[in-house]
């Protein structure tokens, strides 16, 4: 289907690089071809063989093709013919070499702006002798034939594009149904589980709701693309699953995170990158590098409906109402790191939807009793988790703890016979087995050991000790609760808060050990096992834990819609809290759509002169997209910039802000400010479109989405920063 809609309405399409060609009999253009070809070859051999198959010494071709040029400026085209030529581009004469005569070259100049640009060849054969090379020279000074350069147009119902173009399309289709395929299964199974005990109206809300979560990601999900790095920091970029791809994940690859998300994008990518190794286009040019980006996000998207569904099915499976499993789900997929990471090309959401699996056994297990394929399914999910991100392993120590607990607990008898009884318990022993297993396989250990190795080492050493924000002092532990304590209802609101400890209280009252294992032992393991050991943090490490605080906050709002009276009292109550947390999770994909690098880069498109380096200080990642205005990095000092003399100077202030503990660079941005370095500012941008999470935060949380400096707890405020651009005034 994903093909057809492309290809089916094709004229033509694919191939090998060159022009389309048509060759008439005769001194004229006039009449239908006599012969054509797909891609055509401007040279003189070609030529030798088509008058062959012509058999006329007198004829005329004419071949037309696109030519993408990626870097703007002045093009040079020429043509050396026996007997005429001529060269269109854009349907304008540029190079007329018409005529009956020898060998005989003409070339010519343009200006061409970047991005792809129509060209027809005409060529006139009068008998004798016959020649034909066609050449061109962009910007670089590299002259090139001119031929292999040119693509053939495709018709898509009607609709001209690129031959490249429409493969590209045709294999991200391809991608597409990809992931389709790997959650169409899950998906049919998690819609049957639901129709089993829930009214229609509640299954069609539970089913729907991951499935909108997937599809609403499509608001904002192209944040910053197309460019290499996009704007969210330390996501996947393509390039490293194409580096890990290159290497077969083996042979000593690494990298900062484990394999299981390089595995899967790679899986998900294969049709794109099965098509560039056939040539059908390049995966450096800008459309197929932006769709293995958008790809790699969409991934995320789908991981987050499945975490909403594995959310609400954890809640049911603990014994409560398919309300409050909703309710659960919805308050999980509101928060705003929620929304956030599922619209990045992040390992956050992955590693999360993982665990929320993991979660969904380990709560079946307590629900329903043990069973080989449970514990499997625990130790493999947790494998998997672990296997995205590092950091989740801290989840399970204390639930493996539990879990032995509950197979000791299960025997009788003496101590010994009870501790060799739970030390030789199957299901226990299935889930360590699994999950052995499933972590050996994920880190290739038989055939990428030096990877695996040089992965830990990098978890270990110095580079990980610099992150540390807090001591290992009693002081400095204390200020790191402080910290998680601030953390949890930024990330979780503070509604949905006060329902999940009303939450807590329900289910003391109703002494539901199952429901407060599931969430609370998790957390604290989590805390304990990494968050006290690594002393710092940042808000997406709180999304795992704030799944569980979620399912609290849903039974904490079932019983008030079932307890509170008047009923009324109860509906609005978590009416409010609902509508509150859904309108701060939106304010997400507004603050991205409204990002004031997009205004900064319409600017530079009209101001920016043509030609003139565009200097930056600070990480790309936090800036406009600068690669079509020549940007160029540099240190921030006033020695670099003399020397540089760009024409115009950006910097993201906030991040800018960060250099006042160096007293040189500092000087720089003051000076810079002042107009001390002959540059005067001319732009200074924050859209800072009002949204209810950025009322919330200046109310509770001191503006942490306007902060002066950029927050270091949070990439959220990393959205929409302040962009300050000058000119350069002095001569």
């Amino acid at each position: 289907m994903a093909t057809s809609v492309v290809l089916v309405g094709a004229g033509t399409y694919g191939g090998p690089p060159g022009p389309r060609g048509e060759y008439f009999v005769g001194p004229s253009f006039v009449g239908t071809p006599t012969l054509t070809e797909s891609h055509g070859a401007l040279t003189t051999d070609a030529l030798r063989e088509k008058r062959a198959e012509l058999k006329s010494e007198v004829f005329r071709a004419r071949w037309e093709g696109v030519l993408d040029v990626a870097q703007p400026g002045p093009h040079t085209f020429g043509l050396i013919s026996d007997d005429g030529s001529w060269l269109y581009v854009d349907g304008r004469l540029v190079v007329d070499n018409g005529g009956s005569h020898g060998m005989v070259g003409k070339d010519a100049r343009v200006d061409l702006t970047a991005g792809p640009h129509r060209i027809r060849i005409e060529y006139g054969q009068d008998g004798g002798d016959i020649g034909l090379e066609a050449i061109y020279t962009p910007p670089d000074g590299r002259q090139r034939p001119l031929g292999p350069a040119l693509g053939v147009d495709v018709t898509v119902w009607g609709r001209p594009i690129r031959s490249a173009t429409a493969l590209a399309i045709v294999s991200a289709s391809w991608s597409a149904f990809v992931v389709i395929a790997l959650v169409a299964w899950p998906l049919a199974r998690f819609g049957h589980a639901v129709r089993r005990d829930a009214s229609p109206a509640m299954t069609a809300a539970i089913v729907g709701l991951p499935v909108a979560v997937t599809v609403m990601a499509g608001f904002g999900i192209g944040w910053g693309l197309p460019d290499c790095c996009g704007w969210a920091p330390d996501e996947l970029y393509p390039a490293y699953v194409l580096r890990a791809i290159g290497q077969r994940f083996s042979g000593g690859w690494n990298d900062l995170y484990p394999p299981v998300h390089y595995y899967l994008l790679s899986l998900i990518q294969a049709p794109v990158v099965s098509g560039s190794h056939l040539g059908w286009f390049d995966l450096a040019d800008p459309l197929p590098y932006t769709m293995l980006f958008v790809l790699a996000r969409v991934a995320s998207a789908v991981m987050a409906g499945v975490t909403a569904a594995a959310l609400a099915m954890t809640c049911r499976v603990l014994g409560h109402s398919w309300r409050a499993a909703l309710m659960a789900t919805l308050v999980a997929v509101s928060m705003p790191i929620f929304v956030y990471y599922g619209r990045v090309a992040n390992v956050d959401m992955p590693y999360v939807m993982w665990y929320a699996l993991a979660l969904s056994a380990y709560a079946v297990i307590l629900a329903r009793g043990p069973s080989v394929r449970r514990y499997a399914w625990f130790g493999a999910a947790a494998a998997l988790s672990v296997g995205t991100k590092d950091q989740a392993y801290a989840f399970f120590p204390l639930i493996a703890l539990h879990l032995a607990w509950r197979a000791w607990a299960s025997t009788s008898g003496p101590a010994t016979r009870r501790l060799v009884a739970t030390l030789t318990d199957r299901f226990l022993w299935t889930g360590l087995i699994a999950s052995v297993l499933a972590f050996a396989a994920i880190h290739n250990v038989l055939f990428n050991a030096d990877g695996f190795r040089r992965h830990v080492a990098l978890l270990t050493g110095e580079t990980a000790q610099n992150y540390r924000m807090f001591d290992r002092s009693l002081a400095g532990q204390a200020g790191l609760v402080e910290s998680a304590l601030i953390q949890v209802p930024w990330c979780l609101g503070w509604l949905a808060l006060a329902a999940a400890l009303w939450g807590v209280w329900v289910a003391i009252r109703r002494r539901d050990v199952a429901t407060l294992a599931v969430v609370l032992l998790p957390i604290l393991s989590w805390y304990v096992c990494f968050i006290a050991v690594i002393g710092y943090q940042y808000d997406r490490f709180f999304l795992g834990a704030c799944l569980g605080l979620a399912i609290l906050a849903g039974i904490g709002l079932d019983w008030i819609v079932e307890s509170l009276r008047p009923r009324a009292v109860g509906l609005a109550i978590v009416s409010a809290v609902l509508i509150v947390g859904v309108l701060s999770g939106a304010s997400v994909p507004i603050l991205m759509r409204a990002d004031s690098r997009y205004v900064v880069e319409g600017w530079l498109s009209e101001h920016a002169p043509p030609g003139k380096v565009v200097a930056f200080t600070g990480r790309q990642v936090y800036l406009p997209r600068l690669a079509p205005f020549q940007g160029v990095a540099m240190p921030a000092t006033a020695d670099h910039l003399a020397a540089l003399k760009p024409a115009v100077f950006v910097t993201n202030w906030q991040f800018s802000l960060r250099s006042r503990n160096s007293p040189s660079a500092w000087a720089f941005y003051e000076a810079l400010e002042d107009g001390r370095l002959g540059y005067r500012r001319v732009l200074r941008v924050r859209s800072a479109p009002w949204t209810l999470l950025g009322w919330i935060d200046r109310l509770s949380f001191g503006g942490r989405l306007g902060s002066e400096e950029l927050d270091p707890f949070s990439n959220l405020p990393k959205i929409d920063p302040e962009i300050r651009v000058y000119e350069r005034t002095a001569p």
